[in-house]
């Protein structure tokens, strides 16, 4: 055991074929693009929440803003400086 590099351990059902053990090159492509499928997805589904994010931020703006919705016109608009010393 102390000179084998790599080992294999198979749990479950004890089968007589190890064919089933290591997966062909298909079924490996296969999981790969589903995995890649999935990253995607999660990616897609990020985006679309920070996009939801900012369109209700920017609509809690404009309400705010708004003085048909009860708004200030100036609310979210710093002040002027006053240069008067």
């Amino acid at each position: 055991p102390g000179s084998v590099p790599h080992v294999l351990i198979l749990i479950g059902a004890r089968v007589g074929d190890l064919a089933s053990a290591f997966p062909s090159d298909s079924l490996l492509e296969a999981m790969r693009l589903d995995s890649l499928a999935r990253v995607q997805r999660a990616d897609s589904l990020a985006q679309v929440a920070r996009a939801a994010r900012a369109a209700r931020r920017d609509s809690l703006l404009r309400a705010r803003t708004s003085p048909m919705l009860g708004g200030s016109p100036t609310a979210g608009v710093p002040a002027p400086r006053d240069s008067t010393p």
